[in-house]
């Protein structure tokens, strides 16, 4: 029995799930009856729109016809969004000196370049306060 393997890609600007398998008539046959799953010619594969993307619809479409290896969507998932959360937490925690605040308003910068500025410092102390420098 073949195996159909799902991973993700991202496609002109957009996040996706590549579908990949060897050639088989019987697959395409599947796939073309649905309406999400899509062909890309410069990738040469079939495609599904993250937004899209359900798991348990792929397993009814290839249900009793092919086995279906998404271990590459678990790993990548999970690490993205606890990497995601833990910089938010840390960022956010951050202390800022008020020197530097006071200093970013007596040059005028508007509230939005403040805002990017206070924003990147956050990002520059934690980096250097995780190696103990």
């Amino acid at each position: 029995m073949k195996t159909i393997q799902l991973r993700p890609k991202n496609l002109r600007n957009e996040s996706i799930i590549i579908i990949q398998f060897p050639y088989e008539k019987v697959l395409i046959n599947c796939i073309k009856k649905t309406e999400t799953i899509r062909w890309s010619q410069s990738l040469s594969s079939w495609y599904i729109k993250k937004q899209d993307f359900n798991l348990n619809r792929v397993f009814n479409v290839f249900k009793s016809i092919t086995n279906v290896d998404y271990s590459a969507l678990k790993t990548i998932n999970n690490s993205v969004c606890c990497l995601e959360k833990a910089e938010k937490t840390t960022y956010s925690k951050t202390p800022i000196p008020k020197a530097y605040l006071e200093q970013l308003k007596l040059k005028r910068y508007s509230e939005n370049t403040i805002k990017t500025y206070v924003s990147e410092m956050k990002k520059y102390s934690t980096f250097y306060a995780s190696r103990g420098l």
